[in-house]
């Protein structure tokens, strides 16, 4: 299933995040985290006090949460897309992402240093890029900030109006 693969690679690609960067601390935000963290924590014990989970939150509770983070890395075995909103929250505040590239990325997702973007299939490359952020808070910066322009462009209430009016 679709959420099988999602887990796959965030598995994967965290796992090997974690190991390779002893101080990282991941928090997996949302209702099933606690089911994956117990998933993800019984295949690599040795991350247990480094893996933490909310389960549900409330949305007016989600803001804190992301707010709390430094970076955010969400693979999707089909690419990041404009459907994908956990990805469009982390922009709405500013966050660094880093996330995949698959056959349903669109192309406003190229070019505008908003993500740190890896193929689907370079897991390799993905976790380069974010361990080069998490030891670059200036990148972080400037990829959060680049992340808010392009939602401010894109996906802001105000724009998806002013859009859909012209069409």
């Amino acid at each position: 299933s679709y959420g099988d693969a999602v887990s796959g690679l965030l598995d994967e690609r965290a796992s090997r995040i974690l190991a390779r960067d002893r101080r990282a601390v991941l928090l997996l935000i949302g209702a099933g985290s606690d089911r994956f963290r117990r998933s993800l924590v019984d295949r690599h014990p040795e991350l247990a006090s480094r893996v933490h989970a909310t389960a549900f939150v409330e949305p007016a509770a989600l803001g804190n949460h992301i707010a709390a983070c430094d970076l955010f890395v969400q693979p999707y075995p089909d690419g990041i897309s404009s459907r994908r909103t956990s990805a469009t929250a982390c922009l709405s505040h500013g966050k660094p992402v880093v996330t995949t590239r698959g056959h349903l990325t669109e192309s406003l997702w190229h070019g505008q240093d908003a993500v740190a973007l890896a193929d689907v299939d370079d897991a390799d490359g993905f976790v380069t890029a974010a361990l080069r952020l998490i030891a670059d808070e200036h990148g972080r910066k400037r990829l959060g900030a680049n992340a808010l322009r392009l939602y401010a462009h894109t996906f802001a209430l105000s724009r998806v109006v002013a859009t859909l009016k012209a069409a």
